[in-house]
């Protein structure tokens, strides 16, 4: 997704974490840190609604649960015991940040 794009969906008045910038997550992205080679897999995701791009989500696949601020061992722990499952996950979220706000972008207009 072209960060021209993605960070038009910032919000206008500069509410919007700093932690959701294009440039933060390529820079997590490309400095390895939040790459397939520490368990973070990027897929964001972009909807389109009659052809208009309309919703950005930081979407990454896990192979393990180390870097978040997602306390899930317990699930983990629940789902291996009953012969399930837990990884992959899809994560919802900005690698390595406990600060709290917005992880879905919504088009301004909508």
């Amino acid at each position: 997704i072209p960060a021209k794009d993605w960070d038009s969906f910032l919000a206008p008045d500069g509410s919007s974490s700093p932690f959701m910038e294009h440039a933060w997550l390529r820079c997590l992205e490309e400095s390895g840190c939040a790459s397939p080679s520490t368990g973070w897999v990027p897929q964001h995701l972009s909807v389109r609604i009659g052809g208009v791009s309309s919703v950005y989500v930081p979407l990454y696949i896990k192979g393990h649960s180390q870097g978040e601020f997602i306390f899930d061992a317990g699930w983990a722990e629940a789902a291996y015991q009953n012969g399930i499952d837990y990884y992959p996950k899809l994560l919802v979220g900005v690698p390595f940040t406990p600060a709290t706000g917005e992880r879905i972008l919504l088009h301004p207009d909508i």
